[in-house]
């Protein structure tokens, strides 16, 4: 536990939104798409990859607990 928890926590979805550190493809879809984009034009890989290439299809569908 951290000292001052509550105030931090508030301080970081009031910066990061409700949601900061979302699961699954969906939600994350955009910033993968980006680092991709990135990963290609910079040479690091011979073909833009399509999101859905980097999990497995069972992992595609966002689950919360």
């Amino acid at each position: 536990m951290l000292p001052f928890f509550e105030e931090q926590l508030k301080a970081a979805r009031e910066l990061l939104g409700q949601d900061h550190w979302s699961y699954g493809l969906a939600p994350t879809w955009h910033p993968c798409q980006a680092f991709l984009r990135h990963h290609h034009a910079q040479g690091l890989s011979a073909r833009l990859v399509d999101p859905r290439e980097l999990f497995h299809a069972s992992t595609h569908e966002t689950v919360k607990v």
